[in-house]
Order: structure tokens, then sequence, then C-alpha cells
């Protein structure tokens, strides 16, 4: 009689991950904030102080492809760039680079279920992106008081040229198409899926450069809320 109290008992014990999470997919609303930069060394090293706070905004399609894996492919606006400050003894200022594009991340993640309904999410892709907008702000101040000039950014896939201070920072004329890695990390709760996720761009900003080193190309921390609809 025990025995069978016991194998009863165990019956009722669900299997490991048994009931824990569901990998529904669907389509979600996704926004979020930008932390951008820009590299400035032939490996790709950046300067924290140049990041740029800026913004992401756009739909998710998450299409599962068995239980604990999803292909995801987004739509999204997105702002990269950066900010440097410079100062002289006649004169303090500010450069401010602030391009935005339409980009396609495709990503295969892994969701692996913690509980009810919940998953850690771990993933990797690829990213394509296109300019649409962005201007290049300087603020300068001196003894004779402060000035703002903006120019919009020129998107170009020939071979225009930046020059003076632009070729350091990427901006005034920018190649038009981006491609990089994408990596993420988070979790989904029910129709919720909070990620934090890295941009590594691949391609040079700058129209006339050569595509031989790290320097001058797009990296972005990003943390992200979806919605499922």
């Amino acid at each position: 009689m025990a025995v069978c109290a016991c194998t009863m008992a165990m019956a009722q014990v669900p299997a490991p991950g048994d009931g824990l999470f569901t990998n529904k997919g669907g389509l979600y609303i996704k926004g979020g904030l930008n932390l951008a930069n820009v590299t400035t060394t032939s490996d790709g090293a950046v300067n924290s102080a140049k990041t740029r706070g800026s913004f992401n905004i756009g739909l998710l399609g998450d299409i599962p492809l068995a239980d604990v894996l999803s292909l995801q492919i987004g739509a999204e606006f997105t702002g990269k760039g950066s900010r440097a400050q410079y100062n002289s003894s006649l004169y303090t200022g500010t450069y401010t680079f602030r391009p935005y594009y339409i980009e396609v991340p495709v990503d295969l993640a892994v969701k692996i279920p913690v509980g009810p309904q919940m998953a850690l999410l771990l993933g990797a892709g690829c990213y394509g992106a296109v300019g649409v907008a962005g201007n290049y702000e300087t603020d300068v101040v001196s003894g004779a008081g402060g000035s703002t000039s903006s120019q919009s950014i020129k998107w170009t896939d020939s071979g225009d040229i930046t020059t003076g201070n632009e070729n350091g920072s990427g901006a005034g004329v920018l190649r038009r198409y981006d491609f990089g890695l994408n990596f993420l990390a988070g979790l989904e709760v029910g129709p919720v899926q909070m990620t934090a996720g890295y941009d590594m761009g691949l391609t040079k900003l700058s129209s006339t450069a050569d595509n031989n080193d790290d320097n001058d190309k797009n990296r972005v921390w990003s943390l992200n809320l979806a919605f499922r609809l």
C-alpha cells in the first residue's frame, strides 16, 4: 500500500520543465533606450565619455522553431551616433552626432524555462540598417558668448569626402547602409520581453574610408521592452 501511495505521489510531480513555459511567439511592439557610441581606435575601442543617449521603437516578430528556440525578426527606427567635448584657452564646445536608421535585426533566441510562463532569453544574430535622417550639431561657448550650429547628415552611396573634424566622429557625410552583429539577453514573462542588447557595427561610417580595421564603426547598447499584441 505504501508502494502504491509513493507511486501515486511521484505521478503527480511534473517532469522538469513540464508546464513551466510555452513558446507562444507572436508579434510584439517594442521600444527602448539606446546608449550609442562610435569606435575611435583600430581595434574597435570606444571612449565612454562620448556616449550619446537615444531611443529605438518598432515591431518584433517572434517565430517559434522549437519549444525553446525562436527566430526573431524586427523592424525599428533607431538612433545611433556619439558626442564629444573639447576645450581650449579660448572656448569650449560640444559636438553631437545624431544619425537615425531603419534597422532590421534577425536573431536566433534560445528560451530557457525558469518558472511559470517565464524564460531566460539568450540570442545572437545580425542586422542591416539604412540611414534615413540625422544631424550634426556644434555648441560653442567663449568669452564673447555662445553659439549653436546644426547641419543635416548627408547619406551617400558614393565617394563623397568627409573632411576636417568630421573624420574622427564620422559626421557630415555617411555611408547610407550599416551592417553588423547583435546580441541579446533578458527575460520573457508572459506577453512581455525585457532585454539588454548590443549592436556591433561592421561597416565604417565615413563614406571614403577603407573597411580595413574597426575604427569609425557604430556601437550601441540598449535596454528594451516588448509587448505581445
